[in-house]
């Protein structure tokens, strides 16, 4: 199976398909295995070479509990670690929630240089300001504290009493998430800036 090393910690990652080079990185507490899930792996890999990561903390991926350990530069390093493992100057980057906020928060900060595009959803560049994006921050942090005392059964009850059942698959992938890992990822998503302000702090000028 293939590993990348990012200064010690190991980020499992899967290569699949042939053409342009494209990264996808999942949301919390997901997978690699989530873009099989929802079907993106069928339908992208005829046009491009799809590189999955498991995010630091989760899937195969190393899961070191300490909060320092997710720092946004750190996940930066990550996503190079596999490039360079790859041997890979330049690709795309495809991102979703929390895949998202590392294109926004992480990789635009600090790679920018090593990709051609970054395409985001289902998250902000900014960072938590509205009164409803705290309140949701204070849930999932207060839930996922609740799902390292009982099991992550506490998390999908969580999330399924707000959408409904999640499919089988994506629920046997959050049943075998490391909550303590994922505490600590949800206390230093707290202190991430946001996009804007990464920006004022590399430029500093806000015009």
């Amino acid at each position: 199976m293939p590993y990348a090393d990012s200064n010690g910690i190991r980020i499992y990652y899967e290569v699949e398909g042939q053409g342009v080079p494209l990264m996808l990185m999942h949301g919390f507490a997901g997978s690699l295995d989530s873009w099989h899930n929802y079907g993106y792996t069928r339908e992208l890999r005829k046009d491009y070479r799809l590189i999955m990561l498991d995010a630091r903390g989760h899937g195969g991926s190393d899961k070191p509990h300490e909060v320092a350990a997710y720092r946004p530069d750190l996940f930066t390093n990550d996503v190079v670690a596999i490039l360079d493992d790859l041997k890979l100057e330049k690709v795309h980057y495809f991102g979703y929630s929390q895949g998202a906020a590392v294109g926004f928060k992480s990789i635009a900060r600090y790679a920018i240089s090593r990709f051609h595009s970054l395409i985001l959803g289902g998250m902000s560049p900014y960072g938590i300001t509205a009164e409803a994006e705290k309140r949701w921050s204070r849930a999932l942090t207060e839930t996922m504290q609740t799902a390292a005392e009982q099991g992550m059964s506490a998390f999908i009850a969580f999330f399924e009493k707000l959408s409904g059942p999640m499919l089988p698959g994506e629920r046997a992938l959050y049943l075998k998430n490391d909550p303590w890992a994922l505490l600590a990822m949800r206390k230093a998503y707290a202190e991430w800036p946001g996009a804007f302000t990464a920006a004022v702090a590399i430029f500093g000028r806000e015009d």
